[in-house]
């Protein structure tokens, strides 16, 4: 039998992986998921790329070129997206062995956890940043349309999920969890 709390930590694991992988995977790959489109039709700005139009998308490259309106450096940190989609499949996979009643080591589990943590609150952070100021900067130049995407949100998904999976935390050996409550008694077990 799986345990209550085994399925919600694994569900926010999934939530956590699945939602960073689509942000990772914006436009050039997937050309619907995109961190901002200067005009309706026109171009949309991914975390590896940009796509003109409707399929003409650019070469997948790290640090693409945006114009002025983007800082380089920043544009260089979207890789972050992808480095916590790695970091949440390693906290994905120690989860696992929980589903057939196995140990899961739980210092394995927090540190991949937290750095899942890290790197997608800075990745939002750098990328909202980004964004917002390029936005901003289309704006001033009279592209009144200029619009963030959904790639943004659903990052900003990602990263609550994450959060809500450091939260939950792994289960303990006999799959339960235990929390410590004040006032003597010890913890409940739930």
């Amino acid at each position: 039998m799986v345990h209550a709390h085994t399925l919600t930590s694994t569900f926010f694991h999934l939530a956590s992986l699945v939602l960073l992988v689509l942000t990772t995977f914006s436009a050039p790959f997937i050309s619907s998921i995109f961190f901002l489109e200067r005009a309706p039709g026109s171009t949309r700005y991914g975390a590896f790329g940009t796509c003109q139009g409707p399929g003409g998308c650019s070469k997948a490259t790290l640090g693409w070129e945006g114009g002025d309106e983007f800082r380089m450096w920043m544009v260089r940190s979207l890789i972050l997206w992808g480095i916590a989609a790695a970091f949440s499949l390693i906290a994905f996979l120690l989860i696992l062995p929980a589903w057939v009643h196995r140990f899961v080591h739980p210092s394995a589990h927090h540190f991949a956890a937290a750095l899942t943590l890290l790197t997608s609150m800075l990745a939002f952070a750098f990328s909202a940043a980004l964004f917002i100021q390029a936005r901003n900067n289309f704006r001033e130049e009279g592209s009144d349309d200029a619009q963030l995407g959904p790639a943004l949100w659903i990052g900003l998904g990602g990263f609550v999920a994450t959060l809500m999976m450091c939260c939950v935390g792994p289960p303990r050996e006999d799959g339960s969890f235990y929390r410590y409550r004040k006032g003597g008694g010890g913890g409940v077990r739930y």
